[in-house]
This record gives C-alpha cells, structure tokens and sequence, in this order.
C-alpha cells in the first residue's frame, strides 16, 4: 500500500478515536477541534472534565498510575497502554484542549469554594433580612446540586402558619436565596378563608474575580 494512503487511514483512525461524548450527547473532535466556550457550558459534572482531559493522553495508550483513571481508561475496549509514557505524543491542538479544560476545573473550584464561603459566612451572622436567617438556616450547602455554573437546593416546610419552599439557586453572575409559599394560618393559628401567598428573595451577584456582594431584593405577595 502507498505510504500517503497509509497515513490517511491512520489519521482518520486517530480521528475516530478521539471524538467522545459527554453526559449531555455532546460530540468533542478533541485532536481537530479547540473546545469553545459553549462546549465547555455543555459539560455539568465537573469530574467530567478531568476524565475528558485525561482521556485525550489515554486514547495515545498514556499508562496511569492514579487508581480512579487506571481502573477507569482499562475497562475501556479501545485503550491500549503504550510500553512507557514517553511514547505518548499530543498534538498541538490536544495540547490545547488539556490546558482549556485544566483551565476550567480550576476556574470552577475557584468559583465553588468562594460560593461555599460566602454561604457559610451567611450562616454565621444574623442576616439584615430576617427571612434570610431563616433561609440559610434551612439550606444544606453541601447538598447544592451543580451543572456547571448552575446550581440549586430547596426544601419544602409546614408550619404551623403555612407550607414554604426555601430555596437557593445560583446561575452564571448570581445567586439568589429566599422563600415562597403560602399562609394558611394567621399569627394566632386561626384558619385562613384562603391561602395567602407570600415570599421574599435577596440576589447576590457574583463577578468573574469571585467577588460576590448584594445586588437586590423582591417581595411575592
């Protein structure tokens, strides 16, 4: 066979091998495309995006010694270690593609421990919204379900003056933190003819430095 036709096959092999699918069914050329920022939204488990970096050097036969990606990449049928791991050679464009998605992770972490913080500091003091007290009392920080950027908890409550939802919820530059719900009994426990609604929420804005401080307050009535 010509050695032009034997290239192109093993380019295009290389190619098939590299192209894999996140959680979303979202395709990644990662040896012919540079990830893009929208890409990168596509991707909510933020482990995923340590085993996508890692499985750009393991679909080159990279041998690892960290258990978690040893056990993972050789359960794989298409893994083949190399004999060392000097043989693994990347692209310049999968050079790329690790440092974007190094990059990330640590964006992402950066971002959740001063999230993490500021909740915590938030529970220490007695908010200056009384309903927010009560919030972060209910609130379980640890229990903050993450997609990306995105990120939410809320617990449903009776009482004895109602049935409330207290929440959290955390998009790209804000986090808001309140209640909704309904009053079904009045201060002194009496019925209500019909349920009242209520519900008070204070935002926070988070910047690209992690700097988080107020931004504004609403009322449900």
């Amino acid at each position: 066979m010509h050695k032009k036709q034997i290239h192109r096959i093993n380019l295009i092999i290389l190619i098939f091998m590299l192209i894999v699918v996140n959680t979303n069914g979202q395709e990644f050329n990662l040896s012919i495309d540079i990830l893009t920022e929208a890409q990168l939204k596509t991707i909510c488990n933020d482990e995923e995006l340590s085993f996508l970096r890692n499985e750009i050097y393991a679909r080159h036969g990279y041998i690892f010694t960290d258990e978690k990606y040893k056990q993972h990449f050789e359960e794989q049928d298409w893994y083949k270690p190399a004999t060392n791991n000097k043989q693994v050679k990347l692209s310049q464009i999968e050079k790329n593609n690790v440092f974007i998605l190094k990059k990330e992770e640590k964006r992402r972490l950066t971002r959740k421990a001063a999230i993490y913080q500021f909740l915590i500091e938030m529970k220490q003091i007695h908010a200056p919204k009384y309903y927010l007290t009560e919030t972060m009392q209910k609130i379980d920080i640890d229990k903050i379900e993450y997609c990306g950027d995105k990120g939410s908890f809320k617990i449903k409550e009776n009482n004895e003056t109602g049935i409330y939802t207290f929440e959290i919820y955390i998009n790209d530059d804000k986090i808001k933190l309140g209640y909704y719900g309904y009053k079904t009994k009045d201060s002194k426990g009496n019925k209500l003819d019909f349920w009242m609604g209520c519900g008070s929420y204070t935002t926070f804005s988070i910047d690209k430095n992690n700097k988080i401080k107020y931004y504004d307050s609403e009322m449900l009535h």
